[in-house]
């Protein structure tokens, strides 16, 4: 991926299937997001698929499915695959990129509705360090 982001997407490329044959399913995806990156769209949403059927969990592959679909032009794919991230991570990362997907597609409401839950997960996971830890010394 380091290779990918200093626009060196060939060797990116070459690391990542060669590392695939060693670890499936976290090297599949970190080659589906290289692909995604080097503009190699169909191959990346195949990698992509490929690690999230070894590992549904998985935030890069879900995130470069969701992407590569959203390239495509495939906004109900890309948005059920951002909701796959959502229920099987529950990071708020998802809802930015999927309400991304419904702006693309052009569901306003639903833009705002992703704004409003997001603005709301966001404070919900925020706790302030020092509300939550008191020094043992202090009053």
């Amino acid at each position: 991926m380091y290779l990918s982001e200093l626009s060196r997407h060939g060797e990116a490329i070459a690391e990542g299937k060669e590392a695939k044959s060693e670890i499936p399913s976290p090297a599949n995806a970190c080659l589906a997001w290289t692909l995604w990156a080097g503009g190699e769209n169909e191959k990346a949403l195949h990698q992509a698929l490929v690690a999230t059927e070894l590992y549904p969990s998985s935030m890069f592959a879900t995130v470069t499915a969701g992407l590569a679909y959203e390239h495509n032009g495939m906004y109900r794919e890309s948005i059920a695959e951002f909701e796959h991230g959502i229920q099987t991570n529950g990071s708020s990362i998802f809802l930015g990129f999927q309400g991304h997907a419904f702006a693309r597609s052009g569901d306003k409401e639903n833009v705002w509705k992703k704004l409003e839950d997001l603005s709301v997960m966001l404070t919900w996971r925020f706790r302030n360090p020092f509300e939550i830890y008191k020094h043992p010394h202090s009053r």
